[in-house]
């Protein structure tokens, strides 16, 4: 067996979609030749925890937790109001970056040992690849970047001036050119890291994200009979907006004025309720729209299934990315409804046949859309969702199984 240092911020108790990819690598590297030993935070004060994934650890897996200082949320707390939406103006690469003195120190007490034959960063945050290329620096081992998301060509980043998205755009091609190889989710950003900041030699290579089955063993909850039940599980941040959906709803119920009575839009996952209800409200749909919160990982997935449709919004600040959950979403069998300007994501759910997309400028359509959907439900016919064997290839071991040719491709 080969030995992996995984360094990865976010891993349980911490919540959310990005704890989930380097779990479930960390989970089936083994059977393909790597012990996995994960490096990760003691101490986030603010970010959601899911109690319920440290289950999901393998009982033989070391975990190393480094201490974060507190100076993020010292400066935050000076800051003023208007300004704290800018993390750039008062942190350095994001608001995490106070992690990497105490990580470097625990990641080079390991390393000392002499028994690690590889380095993995995920990203983001991009602190991660600062703590990495630091350990690679001193121990001279092979590192490999995983990027989640995009840093300096991320569209749902909010840049202070044009000159901190320059600045960062040249930190993060040094950053990357630091490593030995690059792993990321779509072509877009294989094309981004290759031929945009000319770093052709670490071979960028494409591993989406995805779900693991055993999520979903014995998961038996179904939609409801009374109501018509659509929504949108994950975060909502950076420039995302309901509008385009709420616009659309308005539409639909001045069509079908029984829509108001019996659906529910209900938004679970990490958002700010105040402005999901205060959009609704200037459209008038705020009846129809329940914001419960964030749930643990197999809630959700339970939540998943009792919706008649699962919603995406972010396509219309980013209609070249697949996001994260939308792979959970397929699995459940359940059609995807995609609110998006034209681009992969709307090819990539129509010619799969994973659900619909509807341009988000032309609320007319998506108006007609909801009203197609609901008919559907309410003349009890069945909506036709994704297939097994149209979505069986992003399952989280075959995926791992490309991780671990990757790895030992760099040994």
């Amino acid at each position: 067996m080969r030995e992996l240092l995984m360094i990865a911020y976010y891993y349980p108790p911490l919540g959310g979609i990005g704890s989930l990819r380097p779990l479930k690598f960390s989970r089936y590297l083994r059977e393909y030749g790597w012990n996995t030993t994960v490096l990760t935070v003691l101490n986030d004060p603010d970010y959601i925890k899911d109690e319920t994934l440290l289950y999901e650890i393998p009982s033989n897996q070391q975990v190393i937790r480094a201490i974060r200082l507190p100076v993020y949320q010292t400066l935050r707390r000076f800051a003023k109001k208007g300004l704290r939406r800018y993390h750039l103006l008062y942190s350095f690469v994001d608001p995490q970056f106070d992690w990497v003195p105490g990580a470097v120190r625990a990641g080079s007490e390991l390393l000392k040992s002499g028994h690690i034959d590889a380095i993995y960063a995920t990203a983001p945050p991009y602190s991660c690849l600062r703590v990495a290329s630091q350990l690679r620096k001193k121990f001279g081992l092979p590192t490999l970047a995983d990027l989640r998301d995009p840093f300096s060509s991320n569209d749902f980043m909010v840049w202070p001036t044009r000159f901190h998205k320059c600045f960062y755009r040249l930190y993060e091609t040094k950053l990357l050119g630091q490593m030995d190889r690059v792993v990321v989710v779509n072509k877009l950003m294989q094309k981004d890291v290759a031929v945009c900041m000319g770093l052709s030699r670490l071979n960028p290579t494409v591993i989406p994200n995805g779900f693991d089955t055993s999520d979903f063993v014995g998961q038996t909850d179904v939609p409801p009979a009374d109501r018509f039940v659509m929504g949108h599980i994950g975060s909502i941040y950076g420039t995302m907006s309901p509008r385009p959906l709420f616009q659309s709803l308005a539409i639909a119920i001045q069509e079908r004025p029984e829509i108001r009575q019996r659906t529910n839009v209900v938004f679970l996952g990490r958002v700010q309720p105040d402005f999901i209800y205060a959009e609704a409200r200037k459209l008038l749909v705020d009846g129809l729209v329940r914001v419960p919160g964030f749930s643990p990982h197999q809630e959700a997935i339970a939540f998943m299934r009792r919706c008649h449709v699962l919603l995406l919004i972010s396509g219309m600040v980013a209609p070249s990315v697949v996001p994260a959950k939308f792979y959970e979403y397929i699995a459940t069998g359940r059609p995807v409804l995609s609110f998006s300007a034209p681009g992969f994501l709307e090819d990539f759910i129509l010619e799969n046949e994973f659900g619909f997309s509807t341009d988000g400028s032309k609320p007319e359509l998506g108006a007609a859309r909801i009203v197609e959907l609901f008919d559907a439900f309410d003349q009890n016919k069945a909506i036709p969702g994704p297939t097994k064997e149209k979505y069986e290839r992003f399952s989280r071991r075959s995926l791992t199984g490309k991780l671990a040719k990757v790895l030992d491709s760099m040994i």
